[in-house]
């Protein structure tokens, strides 16, 4: 993520011990550099990047460094490139908005994880370690794993973690590992059943039943 909000955060897709079907050659975070040195952990808001052009100017340089599909059709009926060319923004501004020779870090702020506590999904902040399969704000500090999925109400893996269970989380393996062996975690999963939904009609009943799981991009349908 060049414009980096929230802080650094891991995100990703759990598989069983061995299985690495499925899982990326590289996350878009290897490739574009942290620029956005804006809050919380940095000096500037939102308001300082539309001072110095806005969303646009960002959008243009990653465009120039190959890092943005240009070709993508948009709801203008332009495409991203077009768009841009329109606007013909200025250059980043270096501060700000850090050039790409000279980025706050070499690489974005989100990473995913693959392992057996997270068989669709996770992600990571620092210091003291928060698991959850639920999400963070863009305040959040400290090392912080959320989006695990499949989710705690669905029989994912994280429903089962019990006290002083033992989860190694790798970034640089892009790993999250919950060392429970499979015969223990089916007995856990023995007899379990899913949480009767508060909300079992109108519109949030709806949402419910149809929502997918955040490691497909929690859509609706």
């Amino acid at each position: 993520m060049a414009a980096d909000i929230s802080g650094p955060d891991v995100l990703g897709r759990a598989v069983e011990p061995g299985d690495v079907a499925g899982r990326p050659q590289g996350c878009p975070g290897d490739r574009v550099p942290h620029v956005g040195d804006l809050k919380p952990f940095g000096r500037y808001v939102m308001n300082d990047v539309d001072r110095v052009g806005g969303v646009p100017v960002l959008m243009n340089a990653l465009l120039g460094e190959g890092l943005l599909h240009g070709d993508a059709l948009t709801v203008t009926g332009g495409t991203v490139a077009e768009n841009l060319h329109g606007l013909a923004p200025e250059p980043i501004d270096g501060t700000v908005l850090r050039r790409f020779d000279d980025p706050l870090h070499p690489t974005g702020g989100i990473t995913v994880l693959h392992g057996s506590l997270a068989p669709e999904g996770a992600g990571l902040g620092r210091d003291v370690m928060l698991l959850t399969d639920g999400r963070f704000s863009g305040g959040t500090t400290g090392l912080c794993v959320g989006h695990i999925a499949p989710e705690a109400a669905e029989g994912g893996p994280i429903a089962f973690v019990r006290e002083e269970d033992r989860v190694t989380v790798d970034i640089s393996a892009r790993t999250i590992t919950l060392h429970v062996d499979a015969e223990e975690l089916r007995a856990r999963r023995a007899g379990w059943r899913p949480l009767a939904h508060t909300f079992p009609e109108g519109v949030l009943g709806k949402y419910v039943k149809l929502v997918r799981s955040a490691s497909t991009g929690a859509v609706t349908g």
